[in-house]
């Protein structure tokens, strides 16, 4: 069933990118693209952004104008001690500003005091404002720009989750494609083989060789049978391998047996790849050094919040009194109530000390980046040497291996004709197919080279 669903949707979803190509294939691009869609890892990188806006989404709830309501009553032996009830509205703004409306009804034959009100009970209509800590700097204002942080930080988390995801995956397809190229080989040295031997044990019937030469030429038959199972073998491990990162609505999907990779092109690949030699400023935009910004942004925050911390509390409360609200005039300055609160720590050793930790962790994170620069710059130009070599060998090898082709069809000529020995010709082929797997391993090495390149560049496929 699994099979079947990947099939379908694999056959839909190719014939979008091109009408021409066959349904039991499997094109790179094709396979990148249900990988970035459906795979959990591509999801969970959706959800750093997801996470982000509910943090700024909390940050933002400190503004939320609040309702309060406090009620209390005292009855004893039909005796009414005291009844107190206040509503407040309350407003957070920035720079630490409340602004508050309260409503206050208390009575009662023991009420404080300082608790009586007219009536119709005391409105009033105030500011509370911090003139020393909390005033530019506060947890509030801090916290959404914190959150703000968070989400560009999220934004570079996901791209490292996607650049990683896609490497893998890249590497799990073209090494099926290599392994799909090593069968090829071995299935033509069989072909190869059986004829050889056919001919051979012809010939020994007909009486013009001998048998070792018949047995020869069956151990050889033989031998490719072996290297044939094993790259079989080799092909399957890798399908399964690229089967991981095939999802279709968060079910894992199979590749069936006939479905094969597409021919590599490296035109697209190659262009990614020589842009990094021109670009000298992708190690800056790297998702690595950018979330080590975001961090350190985050920071330098924290250092604002905690220098505000060694700063005395000094509040600052006024409040407009009112028996009633029906008009501004009702507000009068010489009606108030005024209040003001101080404190300080003597020695402030925990918020000295919480600065110190958030200075250090500033350092470190600058230590990282400087590290971490160092590092992608010397792996991209180790990956451009490593690249340019890789280029080279397989021009040679490539012009190794028709040469061994043409050797190989030479003494197969010879051999028919009865002027060469089954052992030359089964030498020159070895040499061939060597030759041919060292050419694959090459163009699987140089693909590497280059998806590596552009990954350490930060570059997405």
């Amino acid at each position: 069933m699994r099979k079947l669903m990947f099939l379908l949707f694999c056959f839909v979803f190719q014939w979008s990118f091109s009408q021409e190509q066959k349904a039991d294939t499997l094109s790179y691009d094709v396979f990148i693209s249900l990988v970035k869609k459906h795979h959990p890892i591509a999801k969970q990188a959706d959800l750093k952004i997801l996470d982000a806006e509910a943090k700024l989404l909390k940050s933002r709830g400190l503004f939320d104008p609040k309702i309060e309501s406090n009620f209390s009553q005292k009855e004893f032996k039909d005796t009414k001690y005291y009844k107190e009830f206040s509503s407040t509205f309350k407003i957070p703004l920035w720079y630490g500003v409340d602004i508050k409306a309260t409503y206050e009804d208390n009575d009662g034959k023991y009420l404080d005091p300082s608790l009586t009100v007219p009536d119709n009970g005391l409105y009033n209509v105030g500011i509370s404002l911090p003139i020393a800590q909390d005033f530019i700097f506060n947890k509030r204002d801090i916290g959404v720009k914190k959150a703000k942080e968070y989400g560009n930080l999220a934004k570079e988390e996901k791209r490292k989750l996607i650049l990683d995801l896609i490497y893998d995956a890249s590497l799990a397809y073209f090494y099926w494609y290599k392994s799909e190229l090593d069968v090829q080989v071995f299935e033509n040295s069989l072909t190869n083989a059986r004829t050889r031997f056919e001919a051979t044990k012809k010939s020994f019937i007909q009486g013009e060789k001998a048998a070792i030469d018949t047995l020869e030429a069956k151990i050889i038959l033989d031998s490719r049978r072996l290297g044939l199972e094993n790259a079989q073998m080799m092909r399957e491990k890798a399908k399964l391998n690229v089967s991981n990162y095939l999802w279709l609505k968060d079910v894992p999907v199979e590749i069936q047996n006939k479905v094969t990779p597409t021919e590599v092109n490296e035109n697209r690949l190659t262009e990614l790849a020589q842009s990094v030699f021109t670009n000298d400023q992708l190690v800056e935009n790297h998702p690595k050094i950018k979330m080590l910004q975001s961090k350190l942004d985050i920071s330098k925050l924290d250092v604002k919040l905690k220098k505000n911390a060694l700063l005395p509390k000094i509040n600052l409360e006024y409040n407009f009194l009112s028996p009633n609200l029906n008009s501004v005039q009702s507000l009068d300055i010489d009606n108030y109530k005024f209040k003001v609160k101080f404190s300080l720590p003597i020695f402030l050793r925990k918020e000295r000390g919480d600065l110190r930790l958030t200075k250090n962790k500033i350092r470190d994170l600058e230590y990282q980046t400087k590290q971490q620069t160092l590092e992608i710059q010397n792996k991209i130009k180790a990956y451009q040497i490593e690249y340019n070599s890789i280029v080279k060998q397989k021009e040679l090898a490539i012009v190794n291996t028709k040469n061994y082709g043409k050797l190989v069809k030479a003494e197969e000529r010879k051999f028919f004709l009865g002027e060469s020995a089954l052992f030359t010709i089964n030498y020159r082929e070895q040499k061939w197919i060597e030759a041919q797997l060292k050419n694959n391993d090459l163009l699987f090495k140089l693909v590497k080279t280059k998806i590596s390149l552009i990954q350490n560049s930060g570059i997405e496929l």
